[in-house]
């Protein structure tokens, strides 16, 4: 299994659609507001974005939150797939805002 992929093989969305229409990480993060680091991560599933920063990363794709983070999504805890707004809720806390939030 990959990195990119979910415990179940499940691509990750924003790879998979970044990936799609050829664009780098890079792409996306200038998109984004935010840098290619935190793009990575959160494609990796070692770093939830903030609402705001979901739907950035969706709008550089040209999709909404819901597509993008709708599926799901592996969690670097190993607590399972989970929807984007069930992993928000389970992993949010106040001190995961960056800078590039």
């Amino acid at each position: 299994m990959s990195a990119s992929e979910t415990a179940s093989g499940t691509p990750h969305a924003l790879r998979r659609l970044r990936k799609a229409q050829g664009l780098r990480l890079e792409d996306v993060a200038e998109r984004a507001g935010c840098n290619k680091r935190s793009v990575s991560e959160i494609e990796l599933g070692r770093r939830v974005p903030s609402i705001e920063l979901a739907s950035r990363l969706a709008a550089a794709v040209g999709r909404s939150p819901s597509e993008v983070f709708g599926e799901p999504n592996r969690c670097a805890c190993g607590c399972g797939e989970l929807t984007f707004s069930t992993f928000v809720r389970h992993h949010w806390r106040p001190d995961d805002v960056g800078p590039d939030s």
